[in-house]
């Protein structure tokens, strides 16, 4: 049943007189009320009229738990400071006095922002087992409660999640959504005001958030924490730790979506670029080619064991110089598959699923099925769905009238076998990865070793333990549901495999899923894990135009961190200009960027990428015209970059090696899909500059290593990293006043230079990889200005 607690309901004489009745938190810009009947409300310091009013908690216990009346409520204020921030809290201690479970709700607004973090603990002090399926941190009645928005309702955008891959979907006018999971944002650009509702953690339930939409412009919300269905167990003595639920308001959303992942990663305690940087070590975790795409692609597997891995596909890669741009075999020390993590429901099948818990043989695994029948669970096969919904289960070797075993990992033996194939693998290898796909397929079983242990925290004993390696063990996800992977897993597949071609509106194809998907989770990348798109493609023998070559691989350059190249290279003659593409996009660097288009269509075509370096700091634009044979025109405000209106930019687009000039407050532009292109955008100055480089379609940004305008000697210097054999262009805007002079560089290579307009084109082919550092003279006339 639902129970609803409100101490409203029980005799004033059981209220603890020491107690105050309500206590305020207050900041700059919201105001919230307590109160000891357990409901609290919000309101707005900037008159614009947005409430949120009478919020309260629910359970969904598995059973009747007596009156209302048997609680005692202690309500307390406290000041607390810890990784997310520094907050004020309300703290409602419910005392069930040993005849129900106790509950802890606690509301927590940061003292310096609009955002509020809400908890609701479980403890079992009754002496006896209780039931529990789901508690709700936040529930409120549209009829006398609920949040109340500034502007029209309809004026209001949101963006609707999917907890597996579903697309970007966006939802016009606040409408009545139910079990949203992780969270939901909206926008009103009339009124410049958005909403996040959404939780940092799901550790031990699954959280989801509902809205419902009353006559006026209020709206009923719901946070729902979900521990299994139809209930677990409580032990008595045992505790349930909630989940924290974060409500957080802005201007544009894009700010509450970052914010979500900027308190993920605190509340895990990730650091990405100090950690699990991308950076040579781990390059082949970051950029590397994918037999399985560009096969499966051709409709074919080749290679034993029924997979593409032939070695001939590696060499290929030396043969055309990729291995020089980060595509290369793995380094010494590595090893591709050391060990694998399998990711069936609890954790890996005994009849051998391909990939599942490999290295352990079929006669390992007998041994351990022998010698400990405790530590796996048998189920039937018409109870696992999970696992025969495949549209061939039995190519999986998976029988539908066959039994199947899974590994208990509730059990701490089953736990510790895990961690000490973890260590063995970090005892062995400088560097590892472990994988897992099929991570939605996971189920609570109640036969299991412990009941009271729920999906999210089976797989996090299971993934943990590799977690645990550290900075050499990298976790790679797959199939996945995103929620489930904070804190486990350093790059995740945030689409379906990118194998069904550009346009097909199937799953796998590029525009049907691989850009929504890879855009609704934009704000994960950097902040959580690095995004993986799946493979990109840009020939597939001629199944790929130039247009859309250009725009799948610019998309995964651009939107994302992880590269997977897609391509048979042994079957096929790449064209130069695709081979250029390939050259052109990799590595893609640590930078991320934004869809500045995220509430407006489904497929974002607007994407921006700040880049700050010691030495200066830039901007970069991506536009994108995906569709064919449509045209598509782009009028973006500069301002929508924190580009101030009254200065002026310098813009120079990447593919088609073009200087747009000086530009002010607005750029306009026009394309022919299947299209894009990419623009470096750099404040103007009254000295020459450097705006572009031919290296990479990130501008400037993955080889330019220092720069500096010494006005004394009126030169430009820096430093660039650059590969053998591989023309260099360094692109340099020369204002009214300067003439450029002698170019020197650190090392012998032959220079040439081109002045056309007020673009410099330094040229030279260097020898070696590696770093140069160049000087560029310049003549000033004694009219320039200073």
């Amino acid at each position: 049943m639902s129970l609803s607690l409100a101490l409203a309901d029980a005799p004033a004489s059981e209220k603890p007189r020491s107690a105050p009745s309500e206590v305020e938190l207050r900041n700059e810009f919201v105001k919230i009320r307590v109160s000891d009947a357990g409901v609290w409300s919000l309101s707005f310091t900037d008159g614009t009229g947005a409430v949120l009013e009478n919020v309260r908690f629910r359970l969904e216990a598995g059973e009747a738990e007596g009156n209302v009346g048997d609680y005692i409520v202690r309500l307390s204020k406290e000041h607390r400071t810890d990784d997310l921030g520094e907050f004020e809290r309300a703290v409602m201690h419910w005392d069930g006095r040993g005849v129900r479970p106790d509950i802890d709700y606690s509301v927590s607004l940061n003292t310096r922002a609009p955002e509020l973090i809400v908890e609701l603990d479980y403890l079992n002090r009754t002496g006896e087992e209780k039931r529990i399926t789901a508690v709700w941190p936040m529930s409120t009645d549209r009829d006398d409660g609920g949040l109340t928005l500034p502007g029209s309702p309809q004026d209001w955008v949101g963006v609707k999640t999917e907890g597996y891959y579903g697309p970007h979907q966006i939802v016009r006018g606040i409408s009545s959504l139910e079990n949203i999971p992780s969270h939901f944002v909206a926008r009103n650009a009339v009124a410049e005001r958005s909403f996040l509702l959404g939780f940092l953690s799901h550790r031990k339930g699954v959280g989801s958030v509902s809205l419902a939409r009353g006559e006026d412009s209020r709206i009923g919300l719901g946070a729902r924490v979900l521990y299994a269905e139809p209930s677990i167990p409580v032990p008595p003595g045992r505790d349930i730790k909630g989940e924290k639920l974060l409500m957080v308001f802005g201007k544009n959303g894009l700010e509450n979506l970052e914010r979500l992942g900027d308190l993920i990663g605190l509340e895990h305690g990730i650091n990405l670029r100090e950690e699990k940087s991308l950076d040579e070590r781990s390059r082949f975790f970051h950029t590397w080619k994918n037999e399985w795409a560009s096969y499966i692609m051709l409709g074919r597997i080749t290679g034993p064991d029924g997979g593409p891995t032939n070695p001939a596909e590696h060499e290929a890669l030396s043969a055309l110089g990729l291995d020089k741009y980060g595509y290369t075999s793995p380094p010494a020390g590595f090893r591709r598959q050391p060990l694998r993590v399998g990711a069936a429901p609890c954790l890996a099948r005994m009849q051998g699923l391909k990939d599942f818990w490999a290295p352990l043989s079929e006669a390992r695994r007998k041994e351990l099925r022998q010698a400990h029948p405790d530590w796996f669970i048998q189920i039937d096969p018409k109870d696992a769905p999970y696992l025969l919904d495949f549209p061939n289960p039995e190519a999986l070797g998976i029988v539908p009238q066959q039994e199947l075993y899974v590994f208990d990992f509730s059990h701490p033996e089953v736990i510790e076998f895990e961690r000490e194939r973890a260590e063995s693998a970090a005892k062995r290898y400088d560097i590892f990865k472990y994988t897992a796909d099929f991570i939605h397929r996971w189920q609570y079983f109640p036969q299991q070793h412990d009941p009271f242990q729920t999906v999210p925290e089976m797989l996090r004993n299971a993934i943990g333990v590799w977690r645990d390696q550290g900075a050499k063990a990298w976790g790679l996800a797959y199939i996945n549901r995103f929620y489930l992977s904070y804190g486990l897993w350093d790059t995740v597949r945030v689409g379906m495999d990118s194998d069904g071609g550009y346009l097909e509106p199937h799953s796998g194809s590029f525009l049907g899923q691989c850009v929504p998907m890879a855009s609704q989770r934009y704000f994960f990348n950097g902040r959580v894990w690095w995004n993986n798109p799946s493979s990109y493609h840009v020939y597939v023998q001629g199944r790929y135009s130039p247009g859309e070559a250009k725009v799948h691989a610019t998309f995964c350059a651009f939107a994302a961190n992880i590269l997977t190249l897609g391509e048979p290279l042994t079957k096929e003659e790449l064209p130069p200009d695709r081979l250029d593409i390939i050259k052109k996009i990799s590595p893609a660097g640590m930078d991320v960027s934004r869809p500045l288009d995220y509430f407006d269509r489904s497929h974002p075509a607007v994407w921006h990428m700040p880049i700050e370096r010691p030495f200066g700091s830039w901007d970069l634009l991506a536009l994108f015209a995906y569709w064919h044979d449509k045209d598509k025109s782009f009028s973006i405000d500069l301002a929508e970059l924190g580009l101030p209106d009254a200065k002026e930019y310098l813009v120079y687009e990447f593919w088609q090696d073009s200087f747009l000039g000086s530009k002010k407050g607005r750029l306009d532009v026009d394309l022919n899909g299947p299209d894009c292109a990419v623009y470096s955008i750099v404040e103007k100055k009254l000295q020459p500059q450097l705006v572009s480089t031919n290296r990479h379609v990130r501008h400037m940004a993955n080889d330019i290593l220092d720069l500096a305008w010494e006005s004394a000697s009126n030169v430009l210097r820096g430093k660039s990293k650059v590969i053998e054999g591989e023309y260099y262009e360094l692109r340099i805007h020369v204002p009214e006043g300067f003439q450029p002079q002698d170019v020197l560089l650190s090392e012998d290579y032959t220079v040439s230079r081109e002045l056309s307009g007020s673009i410099l084109r330094v040229q030279f082919t260097p020898a070696e990889t590696g770093e140069v550092h160049w000087r560029i003279g310049f003549l000033r006339s004694d009219h320039s200005p200073s």
